[in-house]
């Protein structure tokens, strides 16, 4: 009963831990996208290199796929608490 106990909290808590860090590159995401206009304005203007507007890019496209990585971990936590509350797995 008690390792039953401690595989619902472990779930818990991974699925806590991976919704937080979504909330945190999502908000990243809303800044490198800001990040990546201006750089792209500034390149159109004549102010920057393009390089600029490659680098903001390049670290928007990183955050992406982190973001993808933690929707994946959401989903596995879920699935983790519905095993440990056993859940029916269906045939």
């Amino acid at each position: 009963m008690l390792t039953s106990l401690n595989d619902v909290e472990t779930a818990f808590e991974t699925y806590v831990s991976a919704k937080r860090q979504f909330a945190k590159l999502q908000a990243l995401d809303a800044d490198l996208q800001n990040i990546l206009r201006l750089s792209e304005l500034r390149y159109q203007s004549e102010l920057s290199a393009q390089f600029e507007v490659l680098d903001a890019q390049a670290n928007l496209l990183t955050n992406q796929s982190e973001i993808a990585s933690v929707k994946a971990d959401i989903a596995l936590a879920l699935i983790e608490i519905n095993a440990a509350l056993g859940g029916y797995w269906g045939q």
